[in-house]
């Protein structure tokens, strides 16, 4: 089956297709404020919330205090086990109606676990199949490496969502096995990129698009033996055939590429 991915319209907040967004409790990132006004839903992972109310300015769109910011950046919900959110905020945001929701009986599952499965419920009750909307996910990278890893292997386990991690420098998704056609939207993404088999065993690709491009015959994936880092995009499009799934990597450039 072919497959077709891009991050460009998320980026620049052009996207067509319905999106959720899901903050993580990291610092905000460039990318919040196009993300958060083009969400369909948006989630605080527990102490996420805490980043929203300190900084409001970072995302507002029009207020000129942080009172007032505070106001117009409301999110839809804050899901997690609660041991990091402050009793100040989240009362902040139950008195404005706020689902809050305290899952902290699910001890099995992170934050982010839960949340996806809230956003998952809540975009099936919007009538969106999960082939119907992307989840951008903030914050994913920085901070604790098991977080950062914990975080990569749920692209494994929700492939039938599309699910993009981000933070300020960096993107991540995962390439299904077959063929795969990735749109690059060059000021925002790039140069750099990545193909990485965190699946396992050994994987074979074919690319086109890229500057070192890999060919099946000649190049086999795997951890602990070749991986495609430090590649470089070399247009707008790249393909990519594989055997097995692919961790997808691309570099972010700075805010005056992307404005």
């Amino acid at each position: 089956m072919a497959h077709r991915k891009s991050a460009s319209g998320l980026l620049r907040g052009e996207t067509e297709r319905k999106t959720a967004l899901v903050v993580l409790n990291r610092p905000l990132s460039r990318w919040t404020k196009r993300l958060w006004w083009n969400a369909e839903l948006r989630v605080l992972a527990d102490g996420a919330a805490n980043r929203i109310y300190d900084g409001p300015e970072e995302v507002s769109m029009r207020s000129k205090s942080e009172k007032e910011a505070r106001e117009e950046v409301m999110p839809d919900a804050i899901v997690g086990d609660l041991d990091s959110i402050r009793e100040d905020v989240k009362l902040y945001y139950q008195q404005r109606n706020v689902l809050v929701s305290d899952q902290s009986e699910d001890q099995d599952s992170t934050d982010l676990m839960k949340s996806l499965k809230f956003v998952q419920d809540e975009m099936e009750k919007k009538g969106c199949g999960t082939n119907e909307y992307t989840v951008a996910v903030l914050g994913a990278f920085g901070g604790r490496l098991d977080h950062v890893l914990g975080h990569l292997n749920l692209l494994y386990q929700y492939q039938d969502m599309d699910l993009v991690l981000l933070d300020n420098c960096s993107l991540a998704m995962l390439i299904r096995g077959g063929k795969t056609t990735i749109d690059i939207d060059e000021e925002c993404e790039g140069p750099t990129c990545g193909l990485i088999p965190l699946g396992g065993g050994e994987t074979r690709a074919t690319t086109t698009g890229l500057i070192w491009n890999l060919d099946k015959d000649t190049h086999v994936l795997q951890i602990g033996g070749l991986i495609s880092s430090c590649n470089k995009i070399d247009g707008k499009v790249v393909t990519v055939d594989a055997d097995g799934p692919l961790l997808w990597t691309s570099e972010l450039r700075g805010d005056d590429h992307c404005d």
